[in-house]
């Protein structure tokens, strides 16, 4: 089957491997500095809490995600590599587990619902479906070992699905920081910058591990993605037009205006996008056919992100609300900056004037890989701006609402990562 880009390892792995040691001492400064240390048996609540940071972030995180790399980093065997790939999960798995029962147990004793956010539920799904995967792949390539007719059937699935739990636990941690962020009322501070920091190194920690590696075929990845794409849209336009008030960018109505945002930004700078992404294997058309509505898919996705953000800074104008102080507005602008770069690099290299071809050939892998970043930056943006839009909502537990934005954030999620998986092949 042949790969639509190759993007060197060994410099995407170093720069995984330099980004893992940032992000273990951002949040060992977070959590030993500002956050009063870390202790499973302590009167203090906080520090039993900072358990389950530390070791989701450290633990199940960074060393699921070396584990992922290790076939590309170890040197000597295979035998070798599969040795610690499968350590390095039995660590991550180990540190996932203590980090759930820290949270479950800081909780209990502060009194608190468990279980309600999108944040709970998507680092559930992913500990469990981590396991699973653990278990499967324990039998199947280790002991007892399955036949290997049988090992290269699944082998792709293995690899696909161990990345979808990695990306899962991406999200996942980025809606907890901006979830505690929110709790402890953090803004223009130091604290706050490490935090977002943190959150912004994590997500390119993620991004190097996904360019790592390649996965699934593309036809069964595009079919899934527009599913996930045609569901999300339907479950958002539910929540703003149901229980949000409504669309209307010139009303009155403040919280009106601001739902212009999140409809605007998921359908530019994801749906349209992930389409984009995807036009050289959905249009049945020719080569350049297939350029023109990829280049035009995302210059409507920049239109629609512009008025996006028009529509949730005229909100905070309306509202007095500071600007662009969160990990989820960090993340946002960043993306639409860097949006705004890609096209216009690629409507020059690709289309008018145009480059000469061993420019393009040169080019078009970094091109590819820094689209599929920019997804998934779009996708971060989105599931921590719905965990902020609760948090400000005051959602509470179990409600109907509730779990209509946490499947609307498991929807997007799981369309952008069959969108990136999609393009891994062509």
């Amino acid at each position: 089957m042949p790969r639509s880009f190759q993007v060197r390892a060994t410099p995407v792995t170093m720069l995984a491997h330099f980004l893992f040691i940032a992000i273990t001492t951002l949040v060992l400064v977070w959590l030993l500095h500002f956050r009063e240390g870390v202790a499973f048996n302590s009167s203090n609540k906080i520090k039993i809490f900072n358990l389950h940071p530390l070791l989701m972030i450290i633990g199940f995180i960074l060393v699921g995600g070396e584990a992922i790399m290790t076939y590309k980093s170890i040197p000597g065997k295979r035998s070798s590599g599969k040795m610690v790939h499968l350590l390095l999960h039995l660590i991550a798995l180990a540190a996932g587990v203590l980090g759930i029962i820290a949270v479950f147990k800081s909780k209990k004793e502060a009194g608190l619902a468990n279980m309600y956010t999108l944040h709970s539920w998507l680092g559930m799904s992913a500990i469990c479906s981590f396991g699973l995967q653990y278990i499967v792949g324990f039998f199947t390539y280790l002991f007892p070992g399955a036949e290997m007719s049988t090992r290269a059937t699944l082998m792709p699935w293995h690899r696909f699905i161990g990345m979808v739990i990695f990306l899962l636990a991406v999200g996942t941690a980025g809606m907890g920081l901006v979830e505690y962020f929110q709790f402890l009322g953090l803004f223009h501070s130091q604290e706050a910058l490490i935090v977002n920091f943190t959150g912004l190194l994590l997500f390119l920690f993620a991004v190097f591990v996904s360019l790592s590696c390649d996965t699934m075929s593309a036809i069964g990845a595009s079919v899934l993605a527009h599913l996930f794409g045609v569901l999300a849209i339907i479950l958002l336009l539910v929540w703003l037009l149901h229980y949000r008030d409504g669309i209307d960018y010139d009303s009155d109505n403040g919280f009106r205006v601001f739902n212009v945002h999140p409809l605007m930004m998921f359908l530019g700078f994801i749906f349209l996008a992930g389409e984009a992404m995807m036009a050289f294997l959905t249009i049945p058309s020719e080569r350049q056919m297939r350029k023109f509505v990829h280049m035009t898919l995302h210059l409507i996705a920049i239109i629609l992100g512009i008025v996006g953000l028009c529509a949730v800074f005229k909100f905070h104008n309306m509202a007095h609300i500071a600007n662009v102080y969160s990990l989820h507005s960090w993340i946002g602008i960043g993306t639409f900056c860097l949006f705004g770069l890609q096209w216009f690099f690629g409507f020059i290299t690709f289309m008018v004037p145009g480059a000469q071809g061993p420019t393009r050939a040169r080019v078009l892998p970094w091109h590819k890989a820094g689209g599929r970043a920019l997804l998934f930056m779009a996708i971060c943006a989105a599931e921590t701006g719905l965990m902020e839009k609760s948090n400000f909502l005051g959602l509470k537990p179990y409600q109907r609402e509730t779990q209509l934005v946490n499947f609307t954030g498991l929807a997007i999620l799981l369309f952008g990562v069959f969108v990136n998986f999609s393009v891994g092949y062509r």
